[in-house]
């Protein structure tokens, strides 16, 4: 019991606070010159760093899940496995719509054949000309 009341004047007396205090500033001091980062680490920091700012995040920022997934799946898409797959996917799309486009143009110039019904004549650039 003497132990404790011992204790409580010293951790809340006005000179056990500043006695605190001071341990508390020695050690922040001590911290501040002993834990200095490597080099090594700087570098990896650094690196993180740009990285985040690649894809338009930054650490200070806090990004959201969201911003994190659009992120990882751009990444993926840059690694050289996936260079091949992306531009073939690309080829493929744009034949589709090439064929598409030549049987849009086909369907057109049938139904202009079909609606000019010039009958037994030929077109030609002057004038008609009648079928022998």
């Amino acid at each position: 019991e003497k132990v404790a009341l011992f204790e409580c004047r010293m951790d809340f007396s006005p000179h056990g606070i500043k006695a605190w205090d001071r341990i508390k500033k020695r050690d922040a001091d001590w911290k501040v010159q002993s834990w200095k980062p490597t080099e090594k680490a700087k570098a990896v920091a650094e690196k993180r760093l740009t990285m985040m700012e690649e894809f338009g995040l930054t650490i200070k920022t806090n990004p959201t899940i969201k911003e994190i997934k659009r992120v990882y799946q751009q990444a993926i898409l840059r690694t050289p496995a996936e260079q091949p797959r992306k531009y073939q996917a690309a080829q493929d799309q744009k034949a589709e719509a090439d064929a598409w486009s030549k049987a849009q143009a086909e369907q057109k110039r049938q139904a202009l054949r079909a609606s000019l019904n010039l009958g037994y004549h030929r077109l030609s650039t002057q004038n008609l000309i009648p079928l022998p």
